[in-house]
């Protein structure tokens, strides 16, 4: 049996969530893309126990915060291939505090993904001009999801909610 991969998302709830999950439900269908919740990754590539990750996640001293969503980007990256910026001094520091309790460092480019789909940039331009309505889209941040990202997409499922 394959060991269990994990990642640590923050999630939208309520009406921004369903709106967020019609965007990219839209964009899959239009670009034959796969369909994912939206989320921003904290953490990914955490092969141990689900246990233990939310025995550390206790450990963070971190409170609800607001997320907010700016422009469209794009990267030659298929997990970063069509995205909303997400960055702020509190995603920072939350995610500084999983990279201490986890022993993981890595690049972190804070984002919420609306596709995962390789095109040609000039094809991403027009599309970002085309839908770029989400300036100002804000969300608090009360939890973090432990999610098992093994596999494709439509496999990601998330197993534990830990409140911050």
């Amino acid at each position: 049996m394959d060991q269990p991969i994990y990642s640590l998302w923050l999630k939208p709830e309520g009406e921004i969530y369903d709106h967020l999950s019609r965007v990219i439900k839209m964009l899959s269908k239009e670009y034959n893309s796969p369909v994912f919740e939206p989320h921003i990754t904290l953490l990914k590539g955490l092969k141990i126990k689900e246990d233990t990750i939310e025995a550390k996640l206790k450990h963070l001293e971190f409170s609800p915060f607001e997320v907010q969503l700016s422009d469209i980007g794009f990267e030659d990256n298929l997990f970063q291939s069509f995205f909303l910026h997400s960055a702020s001094d509190e995603i920072y520091k939350l995610y500084d505090q999983c990279e201490q309790i986890f022993h993981k460092s890595e690049s972190y480019v804070p984002h919420l993904s609306l596709m995962y789909h390789e095109m040609p940039v000039k094809e991403k331009k027009a599309l970002a001009d085309k839908i770029d309505h989400f300036k100002g889209l804000k969300f608090m941040a009360r939890n973090i999801s432990i999610v098992s990202t093994a596999g494709r997409p439509d496999q990601w499922k998330e197993s534990k909610v830990i409140p911050l």
